[in-house]
């Protein structure tokens, strides 16, 4: 089952986006990329009368995106996840 969320609810701390600076490469891949194919191309892979709610497909797209850009091995992937987007 998949959740319907726009961007800014992918992350509770979308507050910090603004202390970004708008150079930084992340953001100009924000602005230029759009991910949200990515839910679309997913969507009938998840069921939707059945089941809890799926993590975001977006999101962890953009995880394994952010994993290749930074040569980041699993474990600091998993590491900067729990200290950064778990509530």
């Amino acid at each position: 089952m998949l959740l319907n969320h726009n961007q800014s609810s992918l992350s509770f701390h979308s507050d910090l986006y603004t202390l970004v600076p708008e150079n930084h490469l992340l953001r100009r891949i924000h602005e230029m990329v759009d991910f949200s194919f990515i839910n679309e191309f997913l969507k009938e892979s998840y069921s939707v009368y059945y089941g809890r709610p799926a993590n975001e497909p977006e999101l962890f797209f953009r995880l394994l995106f952010l994993q290749f850009l930074y040569n980041l091995s699993d474990e600091r992937v998993i590491l900067k996840v729990d200290l950064y987007l778990k509530s």
